[in-house]
């Protein structure tokens, strides 16, 4: 079916489900069978695109302690070729994983003094693999060493929609906020003296929820994705805007223009998830969609779709972070899953498994 053709009608369906209140503002919410296979039958995949499979199924740890599991796992960042740490809200933790998910160890516990945390969510790390992760329970943002454990900490207040860490550990932070005029991003150092800013907002309804953003800084540029509307913008390192994106993939563009317009209704705004997260590489970057499949998209730095990964997924499938691998044996991912089972998940293309 032609797009045009089906866009119209399939878009008032959209819209009658996008104003039903969402209980969890990071999902899609719950469907019926009925809506949610509509909703991937008019989802269309290109016909190069490359179905994913999964190398490890089950979620493992090293000790048979309880304390050693994931619950809620948010994200995550590697700091070295098998050490990667995982912020999980409800375990009011942060765990060290190596790439097949094994649980190496635990950091912190629930609290507000140093080295505990309230609700760890976002997490990046410096040149120097130091560890920054922002608490939303406790307003602040930890740093850590892998080695010595907890270093210092510094207050970040308000929600915030993502944090990533440059090199030199300036901190790139998204807070959350209905001013329109208000930056995009702001910059902090690492004892958290605001240090600059980045961006504008979008225009929208709501503009706070809608300009949810996710932030990838890499080799001195910084990439900004907006996980509600197909915009993807890089800033080069004095801030000058270099790029900017509006990619049209499946409904991701239907999905874009129904967020900026979502409006209040009985108390709530239902967002659909468009961009999860992205990854910069040195020829583009990844985005990752977690709705209505699991996709991982490759684009080129003029905006062009260069590989589609996918994986079909239930209703209730969640995850919020993911790594890229590209070498000579083919592509192969890391994804952090939330929902239905807590796991770092490794997939790889096709039958390049080794």
């Amino acid at each position: 079916m032609n797009k045009i053709a089906y866009s119209v009608g399939f878009c008032a369906f959209l819209f009658t489900a996008l104003s039903t209140n969402c209980s969890n503002p990071d999902a899609e919410g719950k469907y019926s069978t009925k809506e949610f296979r509509a909703i991937l039958q008019q989802d269309l995949l290109p016909a190069t695109a490359k179905r994913l499979f999964s190398e490890s199924s089950e979620p493992s740890q090293e000790s048979n302690d309880s304390a050693y599991k994931l619950s809620d796992p948010s994200y995550m960042e590697m700091v070295s070729v098998d050490e990667i740490y995982v912020t999980d809200a409800q375990e009011r933790a942060l765990f060290c994983l190596n790439t097949k998910g094994v649980i190496l160890k635990r950091i912190g516990r629930y609290g507000q003094g140093p080295g505990e945390f309230s609700q760890p969510i976002y997490i990046a790390a410096d040149g120097l693999k130091r560890v920054y992760v922002f608490d939303g329970g406790n307003q602040r943002i930890s740093l850590f060493d892998t080695k010595s454990g907890f270093l210092s900490a510094f207050r970040a207040f308000g929600p915030c929609h993502s944090l990533d860490v440059d090199n030199l550990g300036a901190c790139y932070i998204a807070f959350y906020g209905n001013d329109p005029s208000a930056p995009l991003i702001e910059i902090f150092n690492n004892t958290g003296s605001k240090i600059g800013q980045l961006g504008s907002r979008l225009s929208a309804t709501s503009p706070g929820s809608f300009n949810d953003v996710d932030i990838c800084v890499s080799d001195g540029r910084v990439y900004i994705a907006w996980k509600t509307y197909p915009l993807i913008r890089r800033y080069d390192p004095a801030g000058g805007l270099e790029f900017e994106h509006k990619l049209d993939f499946g409904l991701m563009r239907e999905f874009g223009d129904l967020n900026r317009t979502a409006g209040k209704k009985d108390g709530g705004v239902r967002f659909w998830r468009v961009i999860t997260k992205i990854r910069a590489t040195l020829d583009g970057y990844y985005i990752m969609r977690t709705f209505p499949r699991l996709e991982l998209i490759k684009v080129d730095f003029l905006g062009n779709i260069k590989e589609v990964y996918w994986k079909d997924i239930g209703p209730d499938y969640l995850a919020f972070d993911f790594f890229v691998e590209e070498g000579r044996n083919g592509t192969r991912f890391l994804v952090l899953e939330n929902q239905p089972e807590p796991r770092l998940c490794r997939y790889y293309v096709g039958d390049i498994l080794r």
